[in-house]
């Protein structure tokens, strides 16, 4: 299928106007300056975007991740689908260790098909002081039993973890090897005063054109993830 729009947004400029080629659930080329031939769809004066990545959202449409149940993260991923996310992570707010893990092993399933990127755990191992709205009586000091519990519930889907390495065993648990890699790069987030550490995702060869139009059509989710809040701030 030939698209044509007013604009088409690259990584490395906005190209006005601008056309693509779709082959399937993947655009196979990307050009600027009018089709080549009449296009199949003509757009007009809208202007098209990769696809949006989202790692922290705990829901939408009447939905949420911490229910962990299928049919409730498909409701969430169809919601922000149709408003232009192709690529999230399902967050988990703070809860009894019992069900954060039911939930955890549930979405570790859609994370395994595709569906999903991977699973946020924000919580339960942040500051009182900073609780936002999370229960403050739900949250407790990372130990080694809690965390290797709930890692292991995400079989190995878990991407990332938000916590207050100030607490009780905080930075133990930061430096554990499951929680660390040697690759792992510190980076500031522009959207919070704190410091995370994340593994870098497996390079893929770069193929001209070769954008994803769908969730469904990604590849498998990237090597897990960590990050640790300096001062640990609640999710919206």
């Amino acid at each position: 299928m030939l698209l044509a729009a007013a604009a088409v947004v690259t990584p490395a400029r906005v190209l006005a106007p601008g056309w693509l080629l779709v082959d399937g659930e993947r655009i196979v080329d990307v050009e600027e300056g009018p089709p080549p031939r009449s296009p199949d769809l003509d757009l007009g004066a809208a202007t098209v975007v990769p696809g949006f990545v989202d790692l922290h959202v705990h829901g939408g449409g009447g939905a949420s991740f911490d229910t962990g149940t299928a049919e409730a993260a498909q409701t969430v991923l169809a919601t922000h689908l149709v408003r232009g996310t192709t690529t999230m992570a399902a967050s988990l707010v703070t809860d009894s260790p019992d069900r954060t893990g039911r939930a955890a092993r549930e979405l570790a399933l859609l994370v395994r098909d595709g569906r999903l990127a991977g699973v946020h755990l924000e919580g339960q191992w942040l500051s009182p002081r900073r609780a936002g709205a999370h229960r403050r009586d739900l949250l407790t000091a990372p130990d080694v039993a809690s965390t290797d519990a709930l890692l292991a519930a995400g079989g190995g889907t878990v991407r990332m973890v938000t916590m207050a390495p100030e607490l009780p065993g905080g930075l133990d648990a930061v430096r554990r090897s499951r929680w660390t890699r040697r690759s792992a790069t510190p980076y500031a987030s522009p959207a919070c005063p704190c410091s995370r550490w994340r593994t870098p995702p497996a390079r893929r060869p770069r193929t001209r054109g070769a954008w994803t139009t769908s969730a469904r059509s990604r590849p498998a989710a990237a090597p897990t993830s960590w990050s640790s809040t300096r001062t640990s701030r609640s999710g919206a």
